[in-house]
């Protein structure tokens, strides 16, 4: 059996754009998302928010579509460098039969 090739992405441009996204639970807590961005945005990225990225819907961060249209707009947003999700977990993989 041959030994599977590795595939690595691109390297993040210097001055990336990064859609953050919360396809899972919701942040615990505000600073959560706050250090995300600060972080990203100290190494000269460019942060943009997914538009449901502060909803709560029971214990995730807002409905199956809510965070599956956050998901598909970063994958598919032209002009988007690299996705970074604020929690993962069970949540997210209720959000596959709903993206493209």
């Amino acid at each position: 059996m041959a030994a599977a090739e590795t595939v690595r992405p691109p390297a993040l441009p210097e001055s990336a754009t990064i859609a953050v996204v919360a396809p899972a639970s919701p942040p615990q807590t505000r600073s959560e998302t706050e250090q995300a961005v600060a972080y990203f945005e100290a190494r000269g990225h460019t942060v943009v928010l997914g538009p449901n990225h502060r909803k709560v819907h029971g214990y995730l961060a807002g409905t199956d579509e809510e965070r599956a249209a956050d998901l598909q707009w970063a994958l598919t947003e032209p002009g988007i460098d690299m996705v970074h999700a604020l929690e993962g977990g069970y949540g997210t993989a209720r959000c596959y039969p709903l993206i493209d």
